[in-house]
Parts: C-alpha cells; sequence; structure tokens
C-alpha cells in the first residue's frame, strides 16, 4: 500500500488502485464471498483499517462515486460502517 488516496472515488476494480482499500491487489482472484473475506482481513489492519474507517466517515457527509466490480460489495460495506 502507497500513496495518497481519495475517499470521494472508490475503486474496487482488482489492481485498480495500490491506495485505495477497496481495491483487491493485482492477480487477486475471488467473487463476493472471498471480496468480503479480504475486506474483513483489511478492516483488522491498521493502515488498510483507517483507510476503510476514513472511507466510511467521509460517506457519512459527503457524496462518494464508487467504481468497479464489487460495487455493490464495498457499498454495503461503506452502508454498515457509516458513523
Amino acid at each position: 500500500m502507497s500513496g495518497c488516496f481519495s475517499a470521494a472515488v472508490i475503486e474496487t476494480d482488482i489492481g485498480a488502485s495500490n491506495s485505495c482499500p477497496f481495491s483487491p491487489p493485482p492477480g487477486w482472484e475471488g467473487g463476493r464471498e472471498e471480496y468480503l473475506v479480504l475486506m474483513r482481513h483489511r478492516l483488522k489492519t491498521l493502515d488498510w483499517g483507517q483507510r476503510i474507517l476514513c472511507c466510511a466517515r467521509f460517506a457519512s457527509h459527503s457524496p462518494i462515486k464508487i467504481k468497479g466490480q464489487f460495487f455493490l460489495e464495498a457499498n454495503e460495506i461503506l452502508s454498515a460502517l457509516r458513523m
């Protein structure tokens, strides 16, 4: 993980972003269930978890754009975490 990211634009495609916590790494394989496991794991780590919570906080008061194949899953996660 590296670089800055925008909490306003959530990338969910595989390999789409090295900094967005909702984008699986290049070469990652899996469907909905595997994606949710990956996100649960990331939420428990310091760096990724902070970014996920930052996105959820931002989404609670500002418009966001979610793009990519795991759009629905990311939206569900953000909705569950909104503060």
